[in-house]
């Protein structure tokens, strides 16, 4: 985009793509958008049970990237991409936040976890669609360092739009994931 900042491009990225692409679909093939996205309100509980199963999802990863350090260290392009972020945002915490943090959480959530899981509901068992989508989640995010935890996250995320039939916990436990890792970087 010419000498448009990086962070445009990034958010156009994500937002024109990765969330423009099934939208588009979906209104192709007249889809209820509302329920192929699963945009509804969902109990109380469910946001608890979300909180517990965050707080339980982070000391995973931690005792998994402790494991993971010891016999695959992180290569240093991780380490530049949180590093070309911070840049992108000009240093700002909230944008950095934005495009890093909530658009992903928003986007990779509709995509995946509505789009892509509520599409293989009436397809396949429950845990087939959780498989298929979080590989897709997975690979998405290109690294083969990150192809565990992001499939695991993948099956989490999936868990939790597939119990509440909304995919608002799991794009509030996105956002915290990502903003947790963008400030342990």
């Amino acid at each position: 985009l010419g000498g448009a900042p990086a962070w445009v491009s990034i958010a156009l990225q994500q937002w024109a793509v990765i969330l423009g692409v099934p939208l588009f679909l979906a209104w192709f093939a007249r889809l209820n958008l509302k329920e192929t996205f699963l945009m509804r309100h969902t109990h109380l509980l469910a946001y608890a049970g979300m909180f517990a199963a965050l707080a339980g999802g982070v000391c995973l990863v931690q005792v998994y990237a402790v494991f993971q350090n010891q016999w695959l260290p992180s290569p240093a392009f991780e380490k530049n991409l949180a590093d070309m972020m911070r840049k992108a945002s000009g240093g700002s915490l909230p944008l950095l936040l934005l495009l890093a943090a909530l658009s992903p959480a928003i986007c990779e959530e509709m995509m995946f976890r509505g789009f892509v899981l509520n599409g293989l509901r009436t397809r396949l068992s429950k845990w087939q669609c959780l498989i298929v989508s979080a590989m897709l989640f997975s690979a998405l995010h290109v690294f083969i360092y990150q192809l565990v935890h992001t499939f695991l996250l993948g099956i989490l995320l999936g868990w939790i739009a597939w119990e509440t039939r909304s995919l608002l916990p799991g794009i509030i436990f996105h956002f915290v994931n990502n903003a947790i890792a963008l400030t342990a970087l």
